[in-house]
């Protein structure tokens, strides 16, 4: 929905789910939280964050990362997103 909101021009809105997300789901849905962060302009460190906490607690939705669209504006945070592909065992010469 955060997402959604933004996407029609609904910042206030968007701005007022994304923190009921995050104060609620932060800890038990990290891999979700994370594509609301890559979402957002500028938000790039913290979705990287929430992806570490994803991969800790085993969150099932670190499977998606090289598929799952939402995720693309992630990938602009060099080194650290080719270090945490690796570090999940996705990057690409692990996967052939």
């Amino acid at each position: 929905m955060a997402t959604a909101r933004r996407a029609f021009g609904q910042k206030r809105k968007s701005d007022t789910v994304f923190q009921t997300l995050v104060t609620q789901f932060s800890q038990t849905s990290p891999y979700g939280i994370s594509l609301t962060y890559a979402s957002r302009d500028k938000r790039r460190d913290q979705g990287l964050e929430c992806l570490e906490r994803a991969y800790q607690i085993h969150d099932s939705g670190i499977s998606w990362l090289r598929v799952n669209r939402l995720v693309k504006p992630l990938h602009a945070a060099p080194p650290r997103w080719p270090t945490f592909l690796r570090k999940v065992g996705l990057a690409d010469d692990q996967l052939q």
